[in-house]
């Protein structure tokens, strides 16, 4: 497609052409027509009559548009408007099914469901039929199934031309089940059709309100006074029994889909679903409500962009066709690929595999061509039941949005199948979350499964000796663990035979279930506990101040072996503090400990001070569109621009508010979420497999990018200390130290090291004290009297200056400030957790934990441990962090930048940035 801007063509066998239109501008020329679509021999609508006639989809000439004429009052908005309790209705049964489901902790199939659910609202709606359709107590729905086979069948015969002859093709296994299928669906449009005829004969049609689809096609008379034939009304019944159910199926279980693989607009189309739901009187959706959910339509819209429910349509031009000085004969097959339109580069952009709901903002609407959109098709012989597709998607996506969050199920293969209607091969698996409550469904790992070729006898047996001796080894490993931790406390109940605790940290990313879910083990075991990473990796969490004591006063590395946490984050950070270990850790912690003296610091107040003005000058501008602002990524701008100007004195404009995240921050955002997920994911441990992944490329990608903007910044700094006094210097920062320092025996460090340690303060420097701003930020906005004592605390302490401005020796003052921090960074902990590899046995009460164990010391449970905390350890209250109330803790109960000898090298740079930028933005 890329190549051919407009169209180009197939060769179906040496004498069938299609022409294939991907361009609004191509696709134009045929869709303002009404040509009729392609039923001549072989061709594909020819193979769909013996099961949908000739309704309005195949009909041609004068046959269509009379069907079209005398069809068009039942999809009149007066008539649309009543189906609305149906929707709802039926979209109520749908929550209820998946509810039932999730109940069992597993993922739900969501392509099933909603399939019952549209087929439902079209019997009731279109024929006012009554069915249990949705009943999960019964396998899947007959008719369904039906037209899940027929949809299969129609697109396999339609790409055999062995099978066109139907002499040939109805002797097959494929064409007798075609056959049955037919029948079947038959029968019932016919039950349809026969249960209204003979309630029309009891009932005075001139007395109901209005006439349903069912009604007009049993009473409608043309010009000439006749009434539409039985086979007639058939074809029609079984066109929109299909068109209206499976279509629509497609479409909205493909929109849940892109809606749980981004929790982000998920979050803003529940927010705004909330909102409009809130402002109604009866606070169910009425017809006019609608309209108000323009990000819900949006991203309706740009899920049926990205995975188009009807793929594509075919005509037969009845006229000579020129496009781009190409004439295209009378009668040729004409394939308007409506993917590859709403994929076409040109129009849509390189991004436009992305899931991007901005595109169907009005203002880039009416920048497109009208034809650039079209999952209805358009024109004359567009869907006549889009109105009534378009309210139904967006009640049924309402009411589960209101109800649910969705999740995708990372097991689960999600495979697009191409046939009459976009399918998922195997269905479309979601976790389903009721918003009430939270609850982690638990997931099954899936492995591929390999095949091997034929081989010699030597080969073979060398290879099932090498498989024994591993099974061997890790079974004694398996038999070893499970002895070295017998009977520590671990959360069996959440525990899987086999993979243990894994499949609960599986998802992409750590939702608000996990997070729960770790707090109760906490309160049920509030010292420490084990989880189980598979059956061969046991790590032991610790969660009180006297147990994760017995660790942090040591100097005890991270783990960095296979499989480790840390090891993966090193193509990145390099043996940076935050990584290195032994010898080495202590070398660097030495050479670098001078660049955080309170000397050095004290100047660093006009920088945060500088840095946070332009802050505010940003959040100033957003302000005035009246409209909430997104803060974390301001924030991060600023302690990206504050890290950069104070350690490295180097000069940027990333703080430039031009509505995009800096390409830096954008890079070490997605580099920290692939290194979590694979941490996650033991498939991914060996390098050879995870770099072959896409998340394997991107992080290499980003890791260049960051690494770059490291050596500029250290190049930049070498060429100026060239013409450079450094004994002229009041103070160096910590690049001057990075590139001037040596050790003991007179070694500076290598260019690797140094840019390992500018890798990991870039990082560490900006991006943990971001979260910590932005979370606190958060907590004050949430508590309006914490926020207001603050701001009456900081405009006391500057009017008591003389410059009206902070300086280093006040910010001790700013005492209250000082504690709401504290307890937003206990209640919110920007680093979540640590890991370390002990060296010698750790006993805690009455177990000894082996050394060499990955120990994680969950900084965030700590901080929510009732035992220390309270049982309202989940409320902001900053007075916890009064003198008296530390004086009684454990002096190691509150640790967001960890403790003891290999605690956060740079806190006191970060408190007092923090302190800075955020009475700068209370004071404004």
């Amino acid at each position: 497609m890329g190549k051919h801007r407009s169209l180009y063509i197939l060769w179906a066998g040496p004498t069938v052409v299609w022409v294939m239109f991907h361009h609004p501008e191509s696709v134009k020329k045929i869709l303002i027509t009404a040509e009729p679509k392609a039923v001549g021999y072989g061709q594909v609508y020819r193979h769909g009559i013996p099961w949908l006639g000739e309704g309005l989809l195949i009909a041609g000439g004068a046959k269509w548009k009379r069907s079209r004429r005398l069809l068009t009052p039942a999809f009149h908005f007066d008539i649309l408007k009543p189906y609305l309790k149906i929707y709802k209705s039926c979209a109520n049964l749908l929550v209820k099914n998946i509810k039932t489901l999730s109940n069992k902790g597993k993922s739900v199939e969501i392509f099933s469901l909603v399939s019952s659910c549209t087929l439902d609202i079209i019997l009731r709606c279109a024929f006012s039929y009554e069915s249990d359709c949705q009943n999960i107590s019964q396998d899947r729905n007959p008719y369904i199934q039906a037209v899940y086979d027929l949809t299969l069948e129609w697109t396999r015969r339609s790409s055999s031309p062995w099978l066109y002859t139907d002499f040939i093709y109805y002797l097959t296994k494929g064409g007798k089940k075609f056959r049955e299928n037919c029948d079947f669906v038959h029968k019932v449009a016919d039950n349809v059709i026969e249960k209204r005829r003979r309630a029309l004969k009891n009932e005075e049609v001139s007395s109901k309100r209005y006439l349903d689809f069912l009604d007009i096609l049993l009473t409608a008379r043309d010009e000439d006074g006749n009434c539409m034939s039985k086979e007639d009304i058939r074809s029609e019944v079984d066109t929109f029994l299909f068109e209206g159910h499976d279509t629509t199926a497609s479409a909205i279980s493909w929109i849940l889909y892109s809606l749980a693989e981004h929790p982000y607009h998920q979050r803003k189309c529940q927010e705004e679903i909330d909102r409009v739901a809130s402002e109604t009187k009866s606070k169910e959706f009425e017809w006019k409500d609608l309209e108000r959910l323009e990000y819900l339509t949006q991203c309706i819209k740009e899920g049926m962009r990205l995975h188009s429910p009807v793929p594509g349509i075919l005509r037969n031009n009845q006229c000579s066709i020129t496009v781009n000085n190409h004439v295209i004969p009378v009668g040729s097959i004409i394939l308007i690929n409506i993917y590859s339109l709403h994929h076409n580069a040109e129009v849509w952009g390189e991004d436009h595999m992305k899931f991007k709901p901005e595109r169907f903002t009005k203002e880039n609407i009416e920048k497109r061509d009208s034809f650039a959109f079209c999952p209805f098709s358009a024109g004359p012989r567009n869907c006549i039941g889009q109105n009534f597709a378009m309210s139904e998607e967006k009640i049924i996506l309402a009411t589960l949005l209101q109800r649910f969050t969705f999740t995708v199920d990372e097991t689960h293969i999600v495979e697009k199948q191409v046939t009459v209607v976009m399918r998922a091969k195997n269905g479309i698996k979601l976790f389903a979350i009721p918003r009430s409550f939270n609850r982690q469904g638990q997931t099954k790992i899936s492995c591929k499964e390999f095949g091997f070729y034929n081989m010699s006898g030597f080969l073979l047996t060398a290879i099932i000796a090498f498989v024994i001796i591993i099974i061997t080894q890790q079974f004694t490993k398996f038999m070893k663990l499970k002895y070295a931790f017998r009977g520590f406390p671990e959360p069996l109940e959440d525990k899987h035979w086999l993979l243990g605790h894994l499949p609960l940290f599986t998802a992409k990313t750590f939702n608000k279930s996990i997070i729960d879910r770790v707090l109760e083990w906490t309160v049920k075991y509030p010292r420490m506990y084990v989880n189980w990473i598979g059956p061969f990796n046991a790590r032991v969490v610790l969660n009180h101040p006297e147990t994760i004591k017995k660790v942090l006063v040591t100097a005890d590395p991270k783990p960095v072996g296979y499989g480790q946490g840390y090891r993966h984050g090193i193509p990145w950070l390099g043996e940076g503090l935050l990584i290195a270990g032994g010898a080495k850790w202590k070398r660097s912690r030495r050479l670098l400990t001078p660049a955080f003296h309170f000397d050095i610091l004290k100047p660093y107040v006009k920088i945060y001070k500088s840095c946070a003005d332009v802050l505010v000058k940003n959040m100033m501008t957003l302000a005035e569109k009246k409209t909430s602002m997104e803060i974390f990524g301001l924030v991060s701008s600023c302690t990206f621009d504050i890290i950069l100007r104070c350690a490295f004195s180097y000069e940027t404009d990333c703080q430039n508010s031009s509505g995009t995240v800096h390409p830096y921050i954008k890079a070490v955002n997605e580099i920290s979420s692939v290194w979590t997920r694979r941490n996650r994911m033991p498939w991914l441990h060996p390098d050879f497999i995870f770099y072959r992944t896409l998340d394997g490329k991107r992080f290499k990608e980003n890791c260049d990018y960051v690494h770059k903007v490291a050596e500029d910044v250290i190049d930049k700094r070498r060429e100026d200390l060239k013409s450079m006094d450094l004994s002229s210097k009041k103070y160096l920062d910590f690049l001057d130290i990075l590139l001037t320092a040596k050790d003991d025996d007179g070694n500076i460090m290598s260019r690797e090291d140094i840019r390992s340690e500018v890798d990991t303060f870039m990082f560490e420097g900006h991006d943990t004290t971001a979260s910590a701003i932005s979370w606190i930020l958060f907590s004050l906005a949430e508590h309006p009297d914490c926020q207001k004592k603050c701001q009456e605390e900081i405009e006391r302490v500057v009017s008591e200056t003389k410059s009206g401005e902070l300086e280093w020796k006040d910010l001790n003052r700013l005492e209250y400030l000082a504690m709401c921090i504290k307890e937003g960074m206990r209640l919110h902990s920007p680093v979540p957790g640590i890991i370390r590899e002990n060296q010698a046995p750790i006993k805690i009460d009455n177990f000894e934990i082996p050394a060499k164990t990955s120990i994680i010391i969950s900084i965030n449970s700590v901080h929510h441990n009732p035992t220390v905390w309270g049982d309202d350890h989940m409320k902001f209250k900053p007075e916890r962090f009064t003198r008296e109330n530390i004086e009684k803790r454990d002096s190691f109960a509150f640790c967001p930048f960890s403790a003891g000898p290999r605690n956060c090298i740079g806190q006191n740079f970060a408190m007092s940035e923090e302190k800075i930028v955020l009475s700068t933005l209370l004071q404004k």
